[in-house]
């Protein structure tokens, strides 16, 4: 997978036309879920009460590399060329590809289900596991908020009262660096067994930070700190939720961490579609009154979901 994405990164790189970046996204695309693959694979590693601080390392990791990827590849547009990112980024992720290669230990699950009957499963283990189904809804909807945030951000730091330049755009990746530690906050909420406490102290954040955030199309101070409060919000959720569904059933973890990213990202897509369609016919304001409505669904179906799967679970 890692190769995978390192081809699609150079095909990108090299591109003539649009027909063919796109190409080379949707291989990189691909590629890029061995960060999903990793995860459970770790905490299948893992000791039982070190389980979630050790997703939350991982998981740390990987918002900390969304975010710096903004800040370098703002600042390489600005100073060479766009081109130039994909190169770097491509020979970054093959590098990446032999240190793993070298250093992940070996290890086999083996199983009797052929593959298409291991894809079916997933969708069976939605209708066997209603935690599953909760906690996937609760992911869904916190990165549907991360996108609806972070895709549109572009268009407002771009035109007045900002009209800021691709470098110094890309350096508000650092504010979410905050995200980082919320990962860890919430593997060590997990291992205490308060996994549910971080769960709503996450919705709970997500709906509050549009608040600073609505204010950030005239206050920049405002706009940072909203940018801190989202990023530690999908974390706590992310991580809590993660260490729920893997605790379901270990025999099977790979396959639960399917279905619930496969949620996950589609809330994703669903978040940057919906926010630039809103920020194209309401600008900012619509952008963030979307969100806040969304942020206070999450409130509920937590609060509804969570009894539903005591319910279940007794």
């Amino acid at each position: 997978m890692l190769m995978l994405a390192t081809i699609g990164l150079i095909i990108s790189g090299f591109a003539p036309n649009l027909s063919w970046i796109l190409f080379g996204t949707a291989l990189t695309a691909i590629g890029s879920v061995v960060a999903q693959v990793l995860v459970p694979f770790a905490a299948t590693l893992a000791a039982p009460d070190q389980r979630g601080r050790v997703i939350g390392i991982l998981m740390g990791g990987l918002l900390l590399g969304i975010l710096l990827a903004r800040v370098v590849a703002g600042g390489l547009s600005t100073l060479v060329d766009w081109r130039f990112v994909y190169w770097i980024a491509a020979l970054a992720m093959f590098i990446v590809a032999i240190a793993l290669t070298n250093a992940l230990p070996r290890y086999r699950a083996d199983s009797v289900m052929s593959y298409k009957q291991l894809l079916i499963s997933v969708l069976v283990l939605f209708v066997e596991e209603p935690i599953l189904r909760h906690r996937a809804l609760l992911g869904l909807i916190s990165f549907a908020l991360f996108s609806m945030f972070w895709t549109p951000l572009s268009f407002l730091l771009s035109k007045p009262p900002y009209e800021y330049s691709d470098a110094v755009i890309g350096l508000f990746g650092l504010a979410g660096v905050a995200g980082v530690m919320a990962a860890s906050w919430a593997g060590r909420f997990a291992d205490a067994g308060k996994g549910e406490l971080g769960t709503r102290l996450g919705l709970l954040t997500l709906l509050l930070s549009w608040i600073p955030l609505y204010f950030g199309q005239v206050s920049l101070v405002a706009l940072l700190a909203g940018v801190l409060l989202l990023d530690l919000a999908v974390q706590l959720v992310h991580v809590s939720n993660q260490n729920v569904i893997y605790a379901l059933r270990s025999e099977i973890r790979n396959r639960l961490n399917a279905g619930y990213m496969t949620c996950y990202f589609i809330g994703g897509a669903l978040g940057s579609w919906l926010s630039v369609n809103l920020y194209q016919d309401f600008g900012w304001t619509g952008v963030c009154i979307g969100a806040a409505i969304i942020a206070g669904l999450g409130i509920i179906i937590g609060q509804f979901g969570s009894s539903s799967a005591k319910v279940a679970e007794q």
